[in-house]
């Protein structure tokens, strides 16, 4: 006669081999022998496509003349931006198509001052020859930002029916070694050194040297 301890374990042996035979009859009574496995194809990995990202729009809208408009009428380059918009808007255009923002209308009159600037210079060297008289005076402005009054040399050059403005550049003093220095200057960026003949300027001494 076998011990109880003995009866007991032999009893947990069979019904934990019984639950393993229940438990994979019932996972597998779900298959038959006819049942086949598909092998899963490319397409079934396919990832998700992500619509396609948005052009950057580059249709131009600042021509030379609304930059010279704006330019003559002061307008700031945020206030341009706001008005360009509306106008835009007025007509019906869709703004998705222009690239009209602060930094996009700064860059484009930037551009084309740049342009109308290289313009200047290269009809100026075509008739250079021309002007032979430079014509300056200094005056005293007040500047806008500090309040202070500053030396400003506007600077002629003048001929045979031709002229060109060369520049109103600020002094660091009014003497006329600071007079001379910046007209010679002007006069190198505008390659003009070899063609002046003549000098106009009122009588004071910084002028004559008296």
């Amino acid at each position: 006669m076998q011990p109880p301890c003995v009866y007991a374990v032999l009893l947990y042996a069979e019904l934990d081999t019984s639950s393993d035979q229940t438990a994979f009859g019932e996972f597998s009574g779900g298959f038959s022998e006819e049942t086949e496995c598909t092998p899963e194809t490319e397409d079934d990995f396919q990832p998700e496509r992500l619509p396609p990202k948005r052009k950057r729009p580059t249709t131009a809208f600042m021509t030379p003349q609304l930059a010279a408009v704006l330019d003559r009428a002061k307008t700031s380059n945020p206030m341009a931006t706001m008005i360009i918009s509306a106008v835009l808007q007025a007509f019906h255009i869709n703004l998705s198509d222009y690239a009209v923002n602060v930094s996009s209308v700064r860059n484009a009159r930037d551009r084309l001052r740049e342009e109308q600037s290289n313009r200047i210079e290269v009809e100026f060297a075509e008739k250079i020859k021309l002007c032979h008289t430079i014509h300056f005076d200094g005056k005293k402005l007040k500047d806008v930002k500090s309040g202070k009054f500053k030396e400003i040399l506007p600077v002629l050059l003048t001929g045979r029916g031709s002229d060109q403005f060369l520049g109103c550049p600020q002094l660091p003093s009014g003497t006329g070694e600071d007079i001379a220095f910046k007209i010679f200057e002007l006069l190198l960026e505008w390659r003009a050194v070899s063609e002046v003949r003549a000098v106009s300027a009122d009588t004071t001494n910084v002028n004559t040297g008296k």
